[in-house]
């Protein structure tokens, strides 16, 4: 999934769209747009970063302009949630962060109920109707929701400005949920990861996952350690997720069924080696030059990628582990 890109904080007003209207910061408040007319939702005359309209055009999110500094360190972003009926403010929402990391995105509405933001660091879920922050992950780039938005997979693995890079863990969030074991830190908010779960390598229970202790060398290519996971890609039926992953100098494809019912998780997985071939094309230290994506029954992908100017085409067959070169 490609992020939404970040939408500047302007003075003055701007207009920022939903599915059923929009809305338009003019002046420091917010206004809504209904069949050509302007109606004003604010009047606190407090400066607004960006707002955001929920998909059926019930509630209104918007962002402080500036950020707030408490003592400990701490940089408080504050996210206010409004009724787009009345104008009454229905929850408003600190999301603390460090000094040090960038201003939150715009926020994002996934359903009616749930809402995303992020920084250049974590990424935020907030549930509109409790008002409280549900899941923190630190996915960097690595992370994609399911056809169905009710699942999330995130990557974990390279520190930032490390030259060294953890083997990659794939780890699964049932988005709408919230963390199954309601463990939240001292500032009331779930630990960063901790309402995920690992299912690649290893299938863990929600909150164990944990970072392996050994570290790949991106400057030797010839360890058999070396281990990277791109991105892994979701089936349409959201059954599925789907990878290319890079261990002991051998290309695989790694396909993982999930069955969620309720907070029970069941996987499974299939692995079919692609060959040390691919290891000589230009993609090393990661896989990341494969594109890889399903056909539409679900029962196949097809990855694609280059050597020496010319194209390699695989498809996959994910029951029968069959892997055919294709022109």
């Amino acid at each position: 999934m490609t992020r939404r890109a970040i939408i500047p904080i302007v003075l003055g007003s701007v207009w920022l769209f939903g599915a059923e209207g929009r809305v338009k910061i003019i002046d420091n408040e917010v206004y809504i747009e209904e069949a050509g007319i302007l109606r004003q939702l604010t009047r606190n005359g407090e400066r607004k970063a960006t707002a955001s309209l929920s998909p059926k055009g019930t509630k209104v999110v918007y962002q402080d302009y500036k950020h707030q500094y408490e003592s400990e360190g701490k940089n408080i972003t504050t996210l206010t949630i409004l009724d787009t009926g009345t104008g009454m403010i229905e929850h408003k929402i600190p999301i603390p962060t460090s000094p040090v990391r960038a201003a939150l995105w715009d926020s994002q509405w996934l359903n009616e109920r749930i809402i995303w933001t992020a920084d250049n660091y974590y990424l935020y879920f907030i549930d509109a109707e409790k008002g409280k922050v549900i899941h923190v992950f630190w996915p960097g780039d690595n992370w994609s929701f399911s056809p169905d938005q009710e699942k999330m997979i995130l990557k974990a693995g390279k520190p930032r400005g490390s030259s060294a890079t953890l083997p990659d863990v794939v780890l699964l969030a049932l988005v709408n949920k919230g963390s199954p074991l309601n463990n939240l830190d001292s500032d009331g908010e779930p630990p960063v990861n901790a309402t995920a779960m690992e299912v690649y390598p290893e299938v863990r229970a929600w909150g164990e996952w944990k970072s392996p202790e050994k570290y790949s060398d991106e400057n030797d290519e010839n360890s058999d350690e070396n281990h990277y996971i791109a991105l892994p890609v979701w089936s349409p039926n959201s059954q599925k997720v789907a990878f290319v992953e890079y261990y002991k100098r051998t290309f695989w494809a790694v396909v993982l069924n999930i069955v969620v019912n309720g907070d029970r998780v069941k996987i499974g997985h299939k692995k079919v080696s692609l060959g040390n071939d691919l290891a000589v094309v230009k993609v090393f230290p990661s896989p990341y030059g494969v594109k890889l994506e399903w056909m539409p029954n679900s029962q196949a992908i097809r990855l694609e990628t280059s050597k020496d100017g010319r194209k390699i085409r695989y498809l996959v067959d994910v029951e029968t582990n069959q892997v055919v070169q294709i022109q």
